[in-house]
């Protein structure tokens, strides 16, 4: 991707939509981008399709659950604009569409900025634990996600990138180029499983370098057996603010098989991640 010029946000109810919504802001101020805030979060009657059978009148209760939340993203969207917050646009999800039509959007920005699921929040979760990687995978779309722990991310200004010769791995480079280029300090982190590939690490380097960007290499050779939490460490030790990376899986009737990597990074994040699958 040579450019961002469209940013598509995800806005719920909780309170980390803000967060989002600002990192998006900048990222759209940084490179020239419009940002659509899409409120996407489940019916009610999904989340709690018991309630319909205990022969109670359901629908009203449903109908102000949904207002209610709806209400709270809206004002976090009117807040953030009032503040200051420009390049901004709201949208919503028709209750047919629910989260599902999320992905579909999506297709449509150039990046797309999540948050990181957070189980046992003490607030109503509004999407699914599936929510992250099904965009990704259904989408195909680079994926901004940013980490519950994270109280205000900034501009990626020391990036790590995570590269081994695949396809997954290739897409997320190329998608990530404009923050790249943007970023005062890139590293990239490599490995190859196959010790007859003809790849080697100054391939990558050379490519990066054509597009203006100059990395610090680390590492080669065979991947270690705990790849996800290497690269977290290997964020941490450089001081990276940003980790780019390939999502390797797939759907299983509604079921996503995530690579082991992909899944640690999405559950133990405290960086923000760009993920493409």
């Amino acid at each position: 991707m040579e450019a961002i010029k469209s940013i598509l946000v995800h806005m719920d109810s909780l309170p980390r939509s803000r967060v989002r919504l600002q990192l998006a802001h900048d990222l759209a101020e940084q490179h020239g981008a419009e940002v659509t805030a899409l409120y996407a979060a489940m019916s009610g009657d999904l989340m709690y399709p018991m309630g319909a059978s205990v022969g109670y009148p359901w629908e009203p209760i449903v109908s102000e659950f949904n207002d209610e939340r709806r209400t709270l993203a809206r004002a976090c969207y009117d807040g953030a604009v009032a503040s200051g917050l420009r390049r901004l646009q709201w949208a919503e999800l028709t209750q047919r569409e629910s989260t599902y039509g999320f992905g579909q959007r999506a297709l449509y920005s150039d990046l797309v900025v999540m948050g990181q699921y957070e189980p046992g929040a003490s607030t109503a979760q509004d999407v699914m634990p599936d929510f992250v990687e099904s965009v990704l995978i259904e989408s195909g779309r680079p994926v901004l996600i940013v980490p519950y722990a994270c109280e205000a991310p900034s501009l990626p200004a020391t990036v790590l990138v995570a590269w081994k010769p695949t396809r997954e791995a290739a897409r997320a480079v190329s998608d990530a180029l404009p923050l790249l280029r943007s970023a005062r300090q890139v590293h990239v982190a490599t490995w190859s499983d196959d010790p007859f590939s003809p790849t080697a690490p100054q391939d990558i380097e050379a490519q990066l370098r054509r597009h203006g960007v100059d990395p610090t290499m680390h590492g080669g050779g065979k991947a270690p057996e705990e790849m996800g939490e290497s690269l977290l460490s290997l964020a941490t030790d450089v001081g990276a603010d940003l980790l780019v990376m390939g999502c390797y899986g797939h759907s299983r009737t509604r079921e996503w098989v995530l690579g082991g990597a992909t899944r640690t990074a999405l559950q133990s994040m405290t960086i923000p991640v760009l993920m493409t699958h």
